[in-house]
């Protein structure tokens, strides 16, 4: 069987004596609907001396990493997916507020607001923009 060696900034993070990785000062972004398992990893993250970014989904981690650019059309597909998904467009808003795009990021918003009456952070969201 051929087996392909690990490329060298993997190598370099690996220690054959004691058959460890060492990934102290790493930045990993780990994605996952799964809230006991982003919890758990980010923890594990951490003691290992990782930084990293967990989020429940790909337009949550790029909005977390200040990347409303790329989080725009992730969350357009996930709406187009799954129109009534309240956090695909909580998530769609933000990157259109981050993208300077206000009265946008007010409408969807509000969208989210017509699904959810009771979700805080949309509320917020609209009111710091002067839209109550």
């Amino acid at each position: 069987a051929y087996t392909k060696p690990a490329p060298p900034e993997v190598q370099r993070l690996w220690h054959p004596d004691t058959a460890e990785l060492d990934l102290r000062g790493l930045f990993a972004v780990y994605v996952d609907d799964d809230h006991t398992a982003r919890d758990a990893l980010a923890l594990l993250l951490a003691e290992w001396g990782c930084r990293c970014v967990v989020a429940s989904n790909l337009a949550a981690a790029y909005l977390h990493l200040h990347r409303p650019g790329e989080a725009e059309p992730v969350a357009r597909l996930a709406l187009r997916l799954a129109p009534a998904l309240h956090d695909a467009r909580y998530n769609l808003a933000r990157a259109l507020e981050g993208l300077g795009r206000r009265y946008e990021a007010a409408v969807e918003y509000r969208n989210v607001l017509a699904q959810r009456p009771d979700y805080a952070p949309a509320r917020e969201a609209l009111r710091a923009l002067g839209g109550s």
